[in-house]
């Protein structure tokens, strides 16, 4: 025969059995056992939705057994660029703004790709952008393209660099006198737009006119130039003086 204290433990055992099972569930609908790591769940109160590093809804990731239907926050029907979520398709390349933007080397050529650059460490629009021009390097063949001196009484060229963006002349450097390995100082501060055509050429400054040395013309001004830092000119028969070589440098002003 069963006491009153007897069927009162009876009792006790099966509430703490019925809470136990519903330890899963919570005021906002996390259901233990739905196969998703809920944002209040976690892997000491339900092991069996959140295993230690499983997806974790409400983290901002459409991860793992993750759906619209389990967890809409994390994984919308459709991917928003620009809704501060990294989901679905989106990437970093995609969609920089949700997914933050691609690190790149500005010290890699390669590091970005198409119409873009390395910005610091992001690849960002080439084009629209503000870069200062300058002339890199010149290294003058010491006899002109007929084999004879530069200069009439047989010195060196006084050579200067005259730049072009889209047919406007952006820099014409001063005059350096009697030197074949001349540094210029002189330098343009220019909006770069996409198909822009780039031409640059030395010139020897002579008392009657100047003597063309070597030039070159980009058309267009590819953001492969750009990544490179700017376009060198090889003097051939065609540019100019052959042995002769003109580097310009394109930087990009942050």
């Amino acid at each position: 025969m069963r006491t009153i204290g007897t069927v009162r433990g009876v009792l006790q055992a099966g509430l703490v059995i019925a809470l136990a099972a519903c330890a899963g569930d919570d005021d906002d609908g996390d259901r233990c056992g739905d196969g998703v790591c809920d944002s209040g769940e976690s892997a000491s109160s339900c092991s069996v939705d959140c295993t230690g590093g499983g997806p974790v809804c409400g983290d901002g990731t459409c991860a793992g057994s993750e759906t619209t239907a389990s967890c809409p926050g994390d994984c919308p029907a459709t991917a928003v660029c620009g809704d501060g979520t990294c989901s679905g398709a989106e990437t970093a390349a995609s969609c920089p703004s949700d997914c933050g933007a691609p690190t790149c080397d500005p010290g890699d050529v390669n590091s970005c790709s198409g119409t873009n650059i390395c910005i610091v460490d992001a690849c960002e629009p080439a084009f629209g952008r503000t870069y200062s021009v300058l002339v890199a390097s010149l290294t003058i063949k010491t006899t002109n393209p007929e084999g004879t001196s530069w200069d009439s009484v047989g010195g060196a060229p006084d050579p200067y660099v005259v730049i072009s963006l889209n047919d406007v002349e952006i820099l014409n450097t001063a005059e350096i006198q009697d030197t074949f390995d001349p540094i210029f100082n002189d330098q343009a501060t220019v909006v770069i737009p996409a198909g822009a055509k780039f031409r640059f050429d030395a010139w020897d400054g002579d008392i009657d006119a100047p003597d063309w040395i070597i030039g070159c013309e980009i058309d267009p001004l590819t953001a492969n130039f750009l990544r490179a830092y700017g376009p060198r000119c090889d003097g051939t028969a065609a540019t100019g003086t052959l042995g002769t070589v003109l580097g310009i440098l394109i930087v990009p002003n942050g």
